[in-house]
């Protein structure tokens, strides 16, 4: 596969220029940092789709910038546009956190399965720093670590639910490099609604000062689920081999009786 390196170079330049000035939150590096770590998660994961690796860079360009759609489409095409502005949510005023949960939830049920994993990529790096700060910081807070939940469980779940479309348009090998990073955060999450639930001592998830009621058990049962859907998927594998093992001795068997 030709990989178009001038084209995500285009990018690297826009997103240097765009973002300039602006920094990590609770991190002193420039953010321009936390988008080549996107960028390059992706490329761990095996995505070898230039474009996507270039709407990955500008992710963040119509969020947070003073970029534009049609100056994107200008420059790189309708299809990293696309991608961009799917995944750009602009808060607007007054607008509640729980508005944006209920936007990712809808991101996820609805978007293209090439901004989904960018979405995905970018949700591990930000879960992956926010986790080394918290062990910097020694202290943990959990009616926030509760909606960072809310924010990244909808698309780790889709994800995983879409296993078979990540494979058919990326390769199998995207699909396995992935899985454990999957499996690594929604373990993440458990664990930050667990401490969530002992914080405000109840299985609910605080979001602007309303309670979701019942979405700290959801996010539980969910790795449950995901475990016993593992096991018996590893269940079902060993006899598919002893199955197929026997029907190979049988065979030789078969080959070796006189006619």
């Amino acid at each position: 596969m030709n990989f178009d390196t001038e084209l995500v170079q285009c990018m690297v330049d826009r997103i240097c220029d765009f973002h300039r000035g602006q920094t990590r939150k609770a991190l002193p590096i420039p953010y321009t940092f936390h988008l080549f770590d996107v960028a390059k998660t992706l490329v761990n994961w095996g995505i070898e789709d230039a474009d996507v690796i270039a709407a990955g860079l500008g992710h963040d360009l119509i969020e947070d910038t003073k970029d534009s759609h049609p100056s994107l489409i200008a420059q790189f095409g309708t299809r990293i546009a696309g991608m961009i502005d799917e995944l750009t949510w602009v808060k607007e005023d007054g607008t509640s956190r729980t508005a944006k949960v209920k936007h990712w939830k809808q991101f996820a049920e609805h978007s293209t399965i090439q901004a989904l994993v960018i979405k995905a990529a970018d949700r591990y790096c930000n879960v992956r720093d926010y986790a080394r700060q918290r062990s910097r910081d020694n202290e943990y807070e959990g009616e926030y670590a509760a909606r960072y939940a809310c924010y990244l469980y909808p698309v780790w779940r889709a994800i995983y639910t879409r296993q078979d479309e990540v494979s058919r348009v990326f390769g199998d090998r995207a699909q396995r490099l992935m899985d454990p990073d999957i499996r690594w955060i929604i373990r993440l999450i458990r664990c930050d609604v667990k401490i969530c639930l002992d914080v405000i001592n109840s299985r609910t998830v605080l979001i602007d000062g309303a309670l979701d009621i019942g979405l700290g058990k959801e996010l539980c049962d969910a790795q449950a689920d995901l475990e016993r859907l593992n096991h018996e998927r590893s269940k079902n594998e060993k006899e598919i081999q002893a199955a197929e093992l026997r029907l190979h001795k049988l065979n030789r068997r078969a080959s070796d009786e006189p006619e």
